[in-house]
């Protein structure tokens, strides 16, 4: 079964999305950076658990707290 986004998900994902865009904004990530982050939660979003997806929530909360994620 592929991930799933459940409500509670999206504040998560929408500070996720304003750090990475905050970031590029300023110059510390590149826009290939930006996208990339964002591919990424994306792809393990729809990838199911058991073929080894990322921890996307871990990955997102990471990001936010300017861990090397």
């Amino acid at each position: 079964m592929a991930g799933r986004l459940f409500s509670k998900d999206h504040k998560l994902l929408e500070q996720f999305i304003g750090v990475t865009l905050d970031r590029f904004k300023v110059g510390a990530i590149t826009k290939d950076g930006a996208i990339g982050q964002i591919a990424h939660v994306v792809t393990a979003v729809s990838l199911p658990e058991e073929e080894g997806a990322d921890d996307w929530r871990a990955y997102m909360k990471a990001v936010v707290a300017d861990k090397d994620a």
